[in-house]
């Protein structure tokens, strides 16, 4: 599934609901999970340096720069950490572990020291040292495909970690006591993230926890750490007692006597193991331990019950403060249990006295809760009158006190979100405000009016067919009526996105300004999606989705469509003359034979690849015309990427030679040269037009010397008359490829490859950039496949390429890597080897010069000591990759 998808999907979960905060919450402990397996296993096994980078790595510098990378995009600062997280759990969800570690990671590198790295590697490769003799801890291992050495470490528990247990082990001889003990302790972190990880997507996935409010746990709009968030997530999803149950279940080869908390270590360093170990961690470890989920978590086993302590400390923290607590015996076996939020005399007191100091604490934040939140959320969402009152005054006077706030945080209190517009009434919205009013001065409802404001920028409602911004809106029903102000219809394209709740109407309109903004709809209805169709059948290439019935819609207007324009029912006799062109003599040749007969007015050619062998058979007739001014249309279907906007886009396909002679002819006015970007055009059709005759040619020959002189190729040619009805089904064709197309008016010769690739027209090599690799590797479904990519692009290839017209590596790609000297021969297959060769050439002459070798000769040619196949663990996998990149 593509990034575009995952960003619709991850965008179209509906905001403050249910699924949007599991998805929300899940991709935070997503983040937690990865920053411990990526110090854990890159960085240290120094325990305090490990605590010290989880404190102090920089999480908003991460995480925005992994939504930039991975989904380029526009968002707001504030909205970019929340959003991350989102694409975060959706892109796990969709492609898995290993695919958003793999993202994270390479960010991660730029932000922690390289010496860090060599010592963390130089510490890994122990791990290849270590052979298990134990054979009963033997076959656990090998069960669950974990690393021997990591497996021994995981068996252990903290009170047995002496230098005299590791050493009658083994482990003492592959690292230190010291070393050892560190390890562990990181992997029983580590674990403990992922077991967290693994149960909450369990419970969301089984719809265990749907009754929670995870808003609470939203680390955005609290000031309560992430430990303290994460403390109530184990308790809520009995962490501990759910390591217990997996250490019986799993039958751990462990026979000393231990207690719960020995158990609990042993099972989080063993998943821990587990996912440092194997591909796809994700995916097997559901098939390993689903039923161990399904045996112990039940919708009785997960409290349902909200933690009001929870939720009021995290309302409050949105407006920086700290409720206090006063817990005290009165006399009489009554207990007194205070809630004091506040300082000044309209501080909120909630108190609760019971014999029992127990129920009094908790009952104390379940009063605290029902006066001071739920009024507010009710009244914005029906202007409640019972609402009114000071939990009301107090919301709106904080607001307007605290620091630049979000959007979102405003997604529970109803009208005050724009999204929310969309499920309530307009008649709301005025009403609301109007009984606001009567809880704050008009100075301080002003200054909350503008906050409110501010946080909506840029969205749009449609209100009885009119689109408005939300602002103006909001304005109005407070009775300003300078802020009567309509969008604008021509900014409609512009502005669609940010429409909370778009109108049918509204869509139709967007779509008779231009058929393609029917990508922009989703969710997109068959109406819709009928209707962009009348408007232009090739919106059939633009819809987000196709339903079946706009599929048979689509084949209707199709077949009406070729009805009554299929040339194939055109009279032949009608002065019209067809020639199946010899295929043993050259085709340019046969060419000036054709066209000898008329003078000729116009030139259309549309071929899918063009080479400077090709146009230089033809520069008689080519010169001829364009210094007699005749136009000359040119369309190159390997000139579909070319943007000189992007200065690595091709490589070659067309080589600089053809370049060269292609920008002379763009010298002369008279000559146009296009391409078609959306779909390669690989069509082959040449147009002389002349005033009284034509000729027309349609065949499989491209533009190049191979195609006109050596290939075996077909092509038919028609002499037509003027004003013939098969002439004018010729240009009407050629139209609409040219409505289709972009003009090029001039060719940046630095674009393309130094060399002439020697696959004159039927090899495009083009350039990839590391973005489009990375999201072709995160639609792979062999885990391991996409891991060892991984591992390649970590090390920051200069060039990628594919399409590279090697005869015995059909679907391989390369990437170069220029400080190393290195050209890397890849590929996307299952079961296919690398090859590494060493590049004192340049990369086009080694391409050239292994095009026709065999598998073998491309060994040979490698001095590879092994051919690199599939490796069953990542330890030896990245140890093999590593050694193509350690200095001399």
């Amino acid at each position: 599934m593509t990034n575009e998808n995952i960003d619709k999907y991850a965008s179209s979960v509906d905001f403050g609901g249910v699924e949007y905060y599991k998805n929300l919450v899940f991709g935070q402990q997503m983040y937690s999970t990865i920053l411990h397996s990526y110090l854990c296993s890159n960085v240290t096994q120094d325990y305090k340096l490990y605590r010290k980078n989880l404190r102090t790595s920089p999480r908003e510098n991460i995480l925005c720069e992994y939504l930039q990378e991975t989904f380029p995009n526009s968002l707001r600062h504030d909205e970019k950490i929340r959003k991350s997280y989102l694409l975060m759990s959706t892109q796990y969800h969709m492609q898995g572990y290993d695919a958003v570690y793999s993202a994270l990671r390479r960010i991660m590198n730029k932000y922690f020291a390289a010496d860090a790295f060599a010592e963390k590697r130089a510490f890994q490769s122990k791990y290849a040292d270590f052979t298990e003799t134990d054979e009963l801890v033997l076959t656990f291992a090998d069960r669950y495909g974990l690393n021997h050495l990591l497996t021994r470490l995981a068996l252990l528990t903290r009170s047995r970690m002496g230098e005299d247990h590791l050493r009658s082990i083994g482990v003492i001889k592959t690292m230190s006591a010291k070393e050892a003990t560190v390890l562990k302790r990181g992997l029983i972190d580590f674990g403990k993230e992922l077991l967290l990880l693994s149960a909450f997507d369990y419970c969301s996935k089984n719809h265990i926890i749907d009754s929670i409010n995870l808003s609470a746990f939203d680390e955005i709009n609290s000031n309560l750490e992430h430990a303290e968030i994460q403390s109530r997530m184990e308790k809520l999803l009995c962490l501990d007692e759910f390591c217990v149950s997996l250490f019986k279940t799993t039958a751990v080869p462990v026979k000393d006597s231990l207690t719960d908390k020995d158990r609990i270590q042993i099972v989080c360093g063993l998943i821990a193991a587990f996912f440092l170990s194997n591909f796809a961690p994700d995916k097997k470890f559901t098939s390993y331990f689903n039923d161990s989920f399904e045996r112990f978590f039940t919708a009785e086993k997960i409290s349902a019950n909200t933690d009001y302590r929870f939720e009021v400390s995290a309302y409050l923290s949105a407006f920086e403060l700290k409720p206090k607590t006063v817990y005290r015996e009165i006399g009489g076996g009554i207990f007194h249990a205070e809630v004091v939020i506040g300082s000044s005399k309209g501080a909120f007191r909630f108190v609760c006295e019971n014999e029992s100091m127990r129920f009094a604490k908790k009952e104390v934040w379940r009063i605290a809760y029902e006066q001071i939140i739920v009024p507010v959320k009710r009244f914005f969402e029906s202007a409640d009158d019972d609402c009114i009152g000071k939990a009301v005054s107090f919301f709106i006077h904080k607001v307007c006190d605290i620091r630049p706030i979000s959007a979102e945080f405003f997604a529970g209190y109803g009208i005050l979100f724009a999204e929310n517009f969309l499920r309530m009434s307009p008649n709301i919205c005025a009403e609301v405000m109007r009984k606001a009013r009567s809880c704050a001065d008009n100075q301080t409802f002003a200054d909350f009016l503008r906050v409110i404001c501010k946080a909506n920028t840029g969205k749009y409602i449609c209100v009885n067919e009119s689109v408005y911004s939300y602002v103006d809106w909001m304005r109005l029903s407070c009775g300003d009526k300078k802020s009567d102000i309509i969008a604008d219809d021509a900014d409609l394209a512009m502005i669609y996105d940010n429409i909370v709740n778009p109108t049918t109407k509204l869509q139709k309109k967007l779509i008779s300004t231009d058929y393609r903004f029917v990508q922009k709809i989703c969710p997109l209805s068959d109406e819709i999606a009928l209707y962009a169709l009348d408007v232009n059948l090739d919106a059939y290439n633009y819809l987000p989705f196709v339903s079946s019935s706009a599929v048979v819609h689509y084949d209707k207007l199709r077949m009406a469509y070729l009805t009554g324009t299929d040339i194939l029912s055109t009279d032949l006799g009608a002065g019209v003359t067809a020639y199946i062109m010899d295929s043993q003599k050259p085709f340019h040749v046969q060419i000036k034979q054709l066209t000898s007969r008329f003078k000729i007015k116009k030139i259309q050619i549309a071929c899918g690849y063009c080479f400077a062998s090709g146009l230089s058979l033809l520069s008689d007739i080519i010169q001829k015309e364009l210094i007699a001014g005749t136009f000359f249309e040119l369309y190159v279907g390997s000139l579909q990427n070319y943007d000189e906007s992007v200065s690595d886009n091709i490589i070659t396909g067309i080589d600089k030679t053809t370049v060269r002679l292609l920008n002379q002819y763009l010298s002369f006015s008279n000559f146009s040269l296009y391409t078609c970007p959306d779909r390669f055009f690989h069509g082959k059709i040449y147009i002389f037009e002349g005033e009284d005759t034509s000729t027309v040619i349609v065949g499989s020959s491209n533009i190049s010397r191979a195609a006109f002189v050596s290939n075996y190729e077909l092509n038919l040619a028609f002499h037509i008359p003027a004003g013939g009805i098969l002439m004018e089904r010729f240009l009407s064709w050629i139209n609409q490829l040219q409505r289709h197309s972009k003009r090029i008016t001039t060719l940046n010769e630095n674009m393309f490859g130094d060399g002439e690739i020697k696959f004159d027209g039927t090899v495009l090599i083009k350039r990839i950039s590391a973005g489009s690799m990375l999201n072709k590797i995160r639609r792979l479904t062999d885990s391991e496949v996409q891991y060892r990519l991984n591992l390649w692009m970590s090390y920051e290839p200069d060039i990628i390429a594919e399409d590279l017209g090697i005869s015995s590596l059909p679907d391989y790609f390369v990437f170069v890597y220029n400080k190393h000297k290195l050209i890397v021969l890849e590929s996307f297959e299952s079961g296919n080897a690398y090859f590494c060769l060493k590049a004192e050439d340049s990369f086009e002459n080694i391409i050239n010069r292994i095009s026709s070798f065999s598998k073998t000769e491309i060994f040979v040619f490698s001095k590879m000591t092994k051919r690199g196949y599939h490796v069953p663990n990542k330890f030896t996998l990245e140890n093999n990759i590593r050694q193509y990149f350690r200095g001399k």
